[in-house]
């Protein structure tokens, strides 16, 4: 379950704070867990690299990648925000091949897509600018039924 955290002053018509910081629930109720996105590369095929949490201090991005724990054949959805950019794979949903502990490929030609990054600072152009949301995802949402790797955690009573 990914968690993301934004200071809220009331739930009536007062201003909303934008959103500086996502991470990672360490006790996800289902797994694999989603994870957030860090990076995206513009390649054939498409290049992610997962984190556990994402800040935004002082205009400075605070992230480093962190194991996804995924392996080849599960199949993922990718959100990303508007204002992460590369819209163009938001609600991809396909087959991973995993490259390492934090990177994994997605079948996917981003080559000319527009760039992801995670924004330092709100976009006053696009939508509300006291709203920024910055939590790019990718969700496991099934797995090739040739190979049940992944179903080995069983967190439920």
């Amino acid at each position: 379950m990914v968690i993301c955290v934004i200071q809220i002053l009331s739930f009536l018509r007062r201003k909303i704070e934008p959103m500086n910081a996502c991470f990672v629930n360490p006790d996800a109720y289902f797994y694999p867990a989603a994870k957030l996105i860090y990076s995206i590369s513009k390649s054939n095929p498409a290049i992610i690299t997962t984190t556990d949490n994402t800040e935004v201090i002082g205009g400075v991005l605070i992230a480093t990648p962190a194991d996804h724990g995924y392996s080849s054949g599960l199949i993922v959805r990718i959100e990303i925000p508007w204002a992460c950019g590369m819209q163009q794979l938001n609600h991809f949903t396909g087959e991973i091949t995993v490259v390492d502990k934090t990177t994994f490929v997605i079948a996917a030609d981003t080559t000319n897509y527009d760039d992801f990054a995670i924004p330092l600072v709100p976009d006053p152009h696009r939508g509300n600018p006291e709203w920024t949301d910055i939590c790019a995802q990718v969700i496991p949402v099934g797995e090739n039924s040739l190979q049940l790797n992944n179903a080995t955690i069983n967190t439920l009573p």
